[in-house]
């Protein structure tokens, strides 16, 4: 299976000052569950912690067959996940750019937070 390509995060502006950028940035990720790590005048960073539970079905099916391919399962589908994100925000005229970066839910998580950004 070949890796999928994932297209480049584009930078948006908003007509907010970067300090109001910040503000409303953080209270976003905070209420969509992201941890933030650290602030400062114009970049954010954080991580989304994501709890992963194995299926018991799948458990069940797997201790059916054999013992070992189900410890196995239990122990690799019941690691947590920990996706980092960053957020640099930048004045730019009258307002803000603002440029999402990381990983996985991590991104998704800014990607979300920076669409809520008024227009």
């Amino acid at each position: 299976m070949a890796k999928r390509e994932q297209a480049p995060i584009a930078a948006r502006f908003t007509p907010m000052a970067p300090d109001q950028t910040i503000a409303l940035l953080i209270q976003t990720l905070t209420a969509s569950g992201a941890q933030v790590l650290s602030q400062s005048e114009r970049s954010i960073t954080g991580v989304m912690h994501i709890r992963r539970r194995p299926s018991c079905v799948v458990a069940s099916l797997l201790f059916i067959l054999l013992i070992i391919p189900g410890i196995i399962y239990l122990v690799i589908a019941g690691k947590d996940i920990d996706d980092p994100y960053s957020i640099q925000v930048l004045p730019e005229g009258q307002g803000s750019m603002v440029h999402p970066a990381g990983q996985g839910f991590g991104l998704q998580v800014a990607v979300a937070a920076i669409s809520r950004l008024p227009r």
